[in-house]
């Protein structure tokens, strides 16, 4: 037979162990086993010779395999059957009263022995033969009676062998970093007579194992939930989840756009506006005269001819001066009225008595205008 690389057995982690293990781990650890041996068993097999060497550990000490089958037996097979089966230290009393018809509760004794061995980090029952290892069984758990195996006694009587009367002490003496759980289940497990052991499939049943709450189930049997819907969170900044943002265009971006762009500099700024946001204006039209004395249309730019820019005031009479100054005023053209921001009077006269109003009245002293 090849098995899989396991990084050790059970019993080389006794051995290297220094401190108690913990009872989690070694309920982990037997309701991994007797699930193995409820199965050899619902198969028609048996074991006969458990024992920690035989036990193997991988994935950090946590699963557990049985190995070693060169004793197996099966169970519908024809006996008698050998007692030389097994291991000294881990025999069951009927092999060691050489009793040539067992079945898989010879396992059951072993797996009671190996598990106090566990908790006591030494043999329950360490010997050097058959009459030595009965000697220590009774010395430990007590001789049976005939209400407690009397089978066995008949059996002991028909080998002349005479099985030492001993009180026997309670388990949690001799292990007693056991709870109260795993003494009754060892308990359970080393009785005399074999028809009082539980098989694996019982076993699995104790209290010693309420806390595995795992049990496999068979896929048909196991209920179908509704997937549980999750949202899809994406790291950030994937090209498939960042939200597309359509570009601006030019003429609507706000005026806090970057410094210098042409279409959103203040208009204090730019010179001329952007085309798409300034107002559309039509050609100038001449409009027509209001005063009654000159009627008909006269362009703008005939006013303009006969208007001197920046001419000194020495150049102009004061009679012309005070003419144009009041055609301006009277006049309602925006191209000829005087733009008060752009004329400054220079000199300021001073006012004649008799002058209260203005643009100056017939015989008063003239303004003098500097259009600049």
């Amino acid at each position: 037979m090849v098995y899989e690389y396991m990084q050790c057995n059970l019993l080389q982690l006794i051995q290297s162990w220094k401190h108690y293990f913990w009872e989690v781990g070694i309920v982990n650890w037997w309701f991994q086993i007797l699930q193995g041996l409820a199965y050899m068993d619902k198969q028609g097999y048996f074991h006969c010779n458990i024992k920690p060497a035989n036990l193997l550990l991988f994935n950090n000490n946590i699963v557990v395999k049985v190995a070693d089958f060169r004793f197996l037996k099966e169970t519908n097979s024809n006996p008698p059957y050998s007692p030389n089966v097994g291991t000294l230290w881990y025999k069951a009393p009927e092999l060691l009263l050489e009793l040539q018809v067992y079945d898989s509760k010879v396992d059951m004794w072993a797996v009671g022995v190996t598990m106090a061995e566990l908790f006591a980090l030494r043999p329950l029952f360490p010997c050097t033969d058959s009459a030595d290892q009965l000697y220590r069984i009774c010395q430990a758990i007590g001789c049976p009676s005939e209400d407690t195996w009397a089978d066995g006694l008949e059996l002991a009587r028909n080998n002349n062998y005479q099985l030492p009367q001993l009180p026997g002490v309670p388990l949690s003496m001799l292990i007693p970093a056991a709870s109260d759980d795993a003494i009754s289940f060892i308990s359970l497990l080393c009785s005399w007579d074999p028809c009082k052991r539980p098989t694996a499939a019982q076993a699995l049943q104790h209290r010693f194992f309420k806390r595995c709450f795992y049990i496999p189930r068979h896929p048909c049997l196991t209920p179908t939930a509704a997937p549980i819907r999750r949202p899809v969170v994406a790291p950030v900044g994937h090209p498939c989840l960042t939200p597309v943002v359509a570009p601006i265009h030019p003429c609507l971006k706000p005026a806090v756009a970057h410094l210098g762009h042409p279409c959103v500099i203040p208009s204090a700024v730019a010179p001329i506006r952007h085309p798409c946001l300034r107002p559309t204006i039509g050609p100038i039209q001449p409009r027509k005269r209001i005063n009654g004395t000159n009627s008909g249309t006269v362009d703008a730019t005939e006013k303009l001819e006969n208007l001197k820019i920046n001419a000194p005031a020495s150049q102009c009479s004061g009679q012309q001066m005070q003419t144009r100054a009041q055609k301006d005023f009277e006049s309602t053209n925006m191209y000829t009225k005087p733009i008060f921001n752009l004329i400054q009077f220079l000199p300021v006269p001073e006012k004649k008595v008799g002058a209260t109003s203005f643009p100056p009245s017939k015989g008063s002293a003239p303004y003098v205008w500097n259009v600049f």
